[in-house]
């Protein structure tokens, strides 16, 4: 899957939040990789999963590396497919893209 095919799966509105964040994560460090999976764009670094992002119609699911985050709204929760990661839902009506790099660098550092 391609990522355009990926991204096609989300409203106009996700696909231009996705990229932004897309940008951030590959902007992290020189060893960030992208990979388009069925499903899911996933990112790797350091030899370890990041992020993962599984969009959908007005929403996509985000997973992060397991840990301890500092997460004042409390939306992150274990994962459902593996219970070593953090995943949250981002709603296309209430996208914080600043709280997500926040997440997102916490995750980098981990």
């Amino acid at each position: 899957m391609t990522l355009d095919a990926l991204l096609s799966k989300a409203s106009p509105k996700l696909q231009g939040t996705i990229r932004e964040f897309r940008k951030e994560i590959l902007s992290l460090g020189g060893d960030t990789q992208e990979r388009c999976c069925k499903t899911q764009i996933a990112y790797w670094s350091h030899g370890r999963g990041l992020a993962w992002i599984q969009p959908s119609n007005r929403s996509f699911v985000l997973y992060l590396r397991g840990g301890t985050y500092d997460d004042p709204k409390g939306l992150l929760r274990p994962s459902g497919w593996n219970q070593r990661y953090q995943a949250l839902s981002v709603y296309e009506e209430d996208a914080d893209i600043e709280y997500l790099k926040r997440l997102l660098r916490q995750s980098f550092s981990m």
